[in-house]
């Protein structure tokens, strides 16, 4: 008997993996279901933001209820925390290479791209950001290609 939705059971075998490598190949979920049907529920977990597309068929698990330890602590007058977004936002209004890199391996790329969309930053401010979210996800995409993790041998 099936327990839950496509979607949750694929969660649960990402969760529960014991291969516990950076990337989710979509070749992973065969056996549970049929090709079209992954995909479509890879696709969801991509929108509730469980997950982020590297390229064609090759995922990543992103940290979900969790925050990252940034190098200057940018919350410090709300020692309750602050829900994600704020901390994005705060951070994208200073940022810096290493947190904004942080940001982007625990929220994905896209998200922390929104959030810089939506919030008002000075035009040079915008334009360092930009290039630093390009090389940031340039590096991501680079990682977790095959031939090359085979040629830093």
């Amino acid at each position: 008997m099936k327990n839950g939705t496509l979607s949750q059971r694929i969660l649960r075998a990402i969760r529960t993996s014991k291969k516990k490598g950076p990337f989710i190949s979509r070749a992973m979920f065969d056996h549970i279901d049929g090709y079209d049907q992954v995909g479509r529920a890879l696709g969801k977990l991509v929108e509730e933001g469980y997950i982020e597309r590297v390229e064609r068929g090759v995922y990543r698990p992103l940290y979900v209820g969790k925050q990252p330890k940034l190098s200057i602590p940018r919350t410090w007058s709300r020692p309750s925390g602050v829900d994600d977004e704020t901390l994005i936002a705060t951070t994208l209004a200073n940022p810096t290479f290493s947190d904004v890199a942080r940001l982007c391996v625990f929220f994905g790329v896209g998200r922390v791209s929104s959030v810089a969309h939506e919030i008002d930053l000075d035009r040079r401010i915008k334009n360092n950001l930009e290039d630093m979210l390009k090389n940031i996800n340039s590096g991501i995409q680079n990682a977790y290609k095959p031939s090359h993790r085979m040629s830093a041998r």
